[in-house]
């Protein structure tokens, strides 16, 4: 089975420092960078990393982070999308079919009794070897997850590190942990700089120190299934309309099933920014129409182009094969 880490770095505007992490990404053992993806308005850039040995696409990732993290230095960054961190966010997920009812799981909770209870908050992001072989692929994945953040939260460059979905055993979804965060602090204007806030973390982590470092911030590290990141441009500058339209469309704001929705300023207007974490019940056709009907309803913003920043199963399975992974 083939697995995917996308691993998000705040950095886009240096090309220097993307090439060097570049090239380090494609350079590694037993995985491929099936995916690359510079936005440089966000200042953020996804390297997706596919491997099927899990020791060896854990290398991979770590080193991939570690990197980052002696080269960048959050108190140094801006941007018009969110962060928390240098290594801002690394996703794993299967890149297989899941039974519906451990998909299911992501949110319900279904998969609580495979993968662990919670008991004290550091020991509660853990897994354990019963539930992996419980619950392949589901709890594969999360392993793969565990991993990562076990050892991005130790040695000379440790940070805090927030586990969710299936890799924490209560399932926790990564936008509510963002939330406590304060991830989405600075959404009313679109721009977030410099490091986070003085004050301790809200949330002890489950890995790592309890204190977020100035340079580095603090990283989540989940496992969930194969998400779709979609994003629709309104040529508009009005910020209040596209954060009613942001919300209107996502499930948060009774819009459609399994979309995430947020209002950033980019290139040439705003984007409504969206996670599509049920593809199959919101595909991206159907969120384009919404996002222009409400448009519509919105003094008539005009759309623009709406584009994917990351690539199906399929694709990702057919780059690993081609390069002989």
């Amino acid at each position: 089975m083939y697995f995917a880490c996308a691993v998000y770095v705040s950095e886009a505007r240096e090309a220097a420092t993307v090439e060097r992490l570049e090239r380090l990404a494609r350079s590694a053992s037993g995985a491929c960078l099936a995916n690359l993806f510079v936005d440089e308005p966000y200042n953020r850039t996804n390297f997706t990393l596919v491997g099927r040995s899990q020791p060896q696409l854990t290398a991979a990732v770590v080193a991939l982070a570690q990197e980052a993290l002696q080269l960048l230095d959050l108190r140094q960054h801006t941007a018009t999308h969110p962060r928390l961190g240098t290594v801002d966010h690394i996703s794993c997920h299967p890149l297989t079919a899941l039974p519906p009812a451990v998909a299911a799981g992501t949110a319900a909770g279904s998969e609580q009794q495979q993968l662990g209870q919670r008991s004290g908050e550091q020991q509660a992001c853990g897994t354990t070897a019963a539930a992996v072989e419980a619950a392949s692929p589901a709890a594969a994945t999360a392993a793969l997850a565990q991993s990562i953040a076990e050892q991005l939260g130790s040695g000379p460059h440790a940070l805090p590190v927030f586990t969710y979905g299936w890799a924490h055993p209560q399932q926790q979804p990564l936008d509510d942990i963002r939330r406590q965060l304060g991830y989405f602090s600075g959404a009313a204007a679109s721009s977030w700089q410099g490091a986070l806030s003085a004050a301790p973390l809200p949330l002890a982590p489950c890995h790592g120190p309890v204190a977020a470092p100035p340079r580095s911030g603090v990283c989540c590290v989940g496992a969930v299934p194969w998400l779709v990141n979609y994003n629709v441009l309104l040529h508009s500058d009005d910020l209040a309309a596209a954060r009613a339209i942001a919300r209107a469309v996502s499930q948060r704001g009774g819009g459609l099933p399994g979309v995430q929705a947020m209002a950033l300023r980019h290139t040439d207007g705003i984007e409504v920014a969206c996670n599509l974490l049920d593809p199959a019940a919101s595909p991206p056709e159907a969120v384009l129409a919404e996002v222009r009907r409400l448009a519509a309803q919105h003094g008539g913003l005009a759309v623009g182009p709406a584009y994917r920043t990351n690539k199906s199963p399929e694709q990702l399975v057919a780059a690993a094969v081609a390069q002989g992974v």
